[in-house]
């Protein structure tokens, strides 16, 4: 080949090997990233999968740390979205449950004959501190049905006992007012709500948002008005049950026939429950407002009778 031909080959050769060097180049730059796309696919994987030893030992811990908390609440605290602390959920019953019972709407399953005591018209300094005490000593405890007005920061302590104590919490208005709540008789329950909410707002300031009853007792008792049909439908919309009662010591009667010793509050109650059928199951009405001391002292006379009688008590929610 003569020498003009040979310098026209070498260009051509020098370019082939230059592509051949940029395609191995760009070769190994590609397996480059895909091994390190590949190894970081590998780790990720690794390192979201659990040995079964591993997932032992975490599903452990986070039993142990269940039960920990679980084990570490105080008994003694209000139960969220409820009207009593922890400890009482075992001896609470439904309100509408009771009262299907109590007026033989249904019949009572349960074995065990059950005696709810309520306390109406509180919170009193002298009158429910009194009733609290007796309620502790003879390990018994009740539903108190407060009035709005009465639950200020005076009565914090006592309120906060109500419930650290094991008992529940019900609502009967706000102000106690017949005739603003039934005028001429009829239930307005436009007003009977709205008291409703003012007395659940004030029990959240005190005992915190998480308390919450679902239970309602008018003023004067749901047999004792007109058109109460219609405020039950109202109270129902706020989730809200009512209840009266099927037994009572006659401190709600007027002062000249209401009893006024121990032996005429204990006769009184005699009579009441021969008046309502026995259905197994004992609403008690009383009252710890003021200028009740009599109530106070009939108080064990009452718990020791549904005692001798088999009766376990039990509180409304």
């Amino acid at each position: 080949m003569s020498e003009e031909g040979m310098k026209e080959v070498q260009p051509k050769a020098k370019k082939k090997n230059h592509l051949k060097l940029v395609a191995i180049v760009v070769m190994i730059v590609l397996a480059g990233v895909g091994f390190y796309y590949a190894a970081n696919v590998y780790f990720e994987q690794r390192s979201q999968q659990v040995s079964p030893t591993e997932q032992t030992s975490q599903e452990q811990t986070t039993q142990t740390t269940t039960e920990t908390t679980t084990t570490s609440q105080d008994p003694t605290a209000l139960m969220p979205g409820t009207n009593h602390n922890l400890q009482a959920k075992d001896y609470a019953f439904p309100t509408a449950k009771i009262r299907a019972y109590m007026d033989g709407e249904e019949t009572n399953p349960d074995n065990h004959r059950t005696c709810f005591l309520t306390f109406d018209d509180g919170v009193t300094r002298e009158e429910t501190s009194q009733i609290l005490d007796i309620l502790k000593q003879m390990d018994v405890h009740a539903t108190f049905f407060l009035v709005g007005k009465s639950i200020k920061e005076e009565n914090k302590d006592l309120v906060e006992r109500i419930i650290r104590e094991g008992h529940a919490i019900g609502l009967h208005s706000f102000n106690h007012q017949y005739d603003k709540l039934y005028p001429g008789g009829h239930a307005d329950g436009r007003k009977i709500g709205q008291e409703n909410v003012e007395s659940q707002k004030a029990l959240q300031t005190i005992l915190g948002p998480d308390f919450v009853t679902h239970v309602w007792r008018y003023p004067g008792g749901h047999m004792s008005w007109k058109d109460v049909e219609k405020s039950d439908n109202v109270m129902r919309s706020y989730d809200l049950e009512w209840i009266d009662w099927n037994a009572a010591v006659g401190d709600a009667e007027p002062k000249g026939v209401r009893p006024t010793t121990v032996s005429e509050v204990v006769d009184y109650h005699q009579d009441s429950i021969t008046r309502f059928a026995d259905t197994g199951v004992r609403v008690v009405l009383m009252h710890d407002s003021p200028d009740h001391q009599v109530t106070v002292q009939a108080l064990p006379e009452i718990i020791r009778f549904y005692q001798a009688k088999g009766f376990q008590f039990g509180i409304l929610e």
